[in-house]
């Protein structure tokens, strides 16, 4: 029906509804909603649209065009915004907040230029990052956050590095997922990201290495405490004696 539709306006041009549904002989009560059901569906794949008094028409292909890219270094402000650098001798480039998109300080990026520089009035090209060419991040030093929302997900990190206003999100993995309940700050050691489209928020992190800091501390105090560390302190001040000993 869809195939019908078109070729019939490829014809005729611009019709009602009343004179479509007449020449593709889809009258009556059984026949006509069909047709509103594929008129529905053509439209809302931008394939034809109504005019201003109801008519229906082909939608035009529009070319759009080629947008040039750029491709260079992304350093973050604190504040949201960055800057692009693409060549030393090249002024940087500014990325508005919102153009940000999911690049992290330090990546490289692709970007499209949105407005050129201006050098008589001194304004700097703006860009909107449209791609992430390469990961600066290995390491992630932040703050735990437990996040019942997303169940497939233990929670997210929440970056200590202040021009980094991105969450990390930890998948779930039993051997330290309990552990993380009482830590404040983990490191983890990224070994993939991939971005999530419906999102502008967050990154998906595969999590390789997770060392707790409030376990180590613990582990740490618990050898101090220790009889071996007591005997092995003994054994070295009186090595260290003797040697004054022998000495003297």
């Amino acid at each position: 029906m869809n195939e019908k539709i078109i070729a019939y306006l490829k014809e005729h041009g611009k019709v009602n509804i009343n004179d479509l549904a007449a020449g593709l002989e889809m009258t009556g009560a059984e026949k006509f909603p069909e047709l509103i059901k594929e008129i529905s569906q053509l439209e809302s794949n931008g394939k034809l649209r109504f005019d201003d008094n109801g008519n229906l028409a082909l939608r035009k292909k529009v070319d759009k065009k080629k947008e040039i890219t750029v491709t260079g270094v992304f350093r973050a402000n604190k504040a949201g915004f960055g800057f692009l650098s693409v060549d030393e001798d090249e002024d940087d480039m500014f990325v508005g907040r919102n153009d940000v998109g999911h690049a992290v300080d330090g990546d490289t990026v692709e970007a499209v230029i949105k407005k050129p520089a201006n050098r008589l009035k001194g304004t700097a090209a703006e860009v909107r990052i449209v791609g992430i060419v390469e990961r600066s991040l290995k390491t992630v030093v932040g703050k735990f956050i437990l996040d019942d929302e997303k169940p497939k997900y233990a929670g997210y990190i929440k970056s200590k590095n202040q021009k980094s206003n991105k969450r990390f999100i930890l998948k779930k993995n039993q051997f330290f997922l309990t552990e993380l309940k009482s830590s404040k700050l983990i490191l983890i050691n990224i070994q993939r990201a991939v971005t999530i489209t419906l999102s502008v928020t967050f990154e998906i992190l595969s999590v390789t290495k997770v060392m707790l800091v409030s376990m180590f501390l613990k582990f740490l105090n618990q050898w101090i405490s220790s009889q071996n560390f007591q005997k092995m302190l003994w054994q070295k001040l009186m090595l260290c004696q003797m040697h004054r000993l022998k000495k003297i």
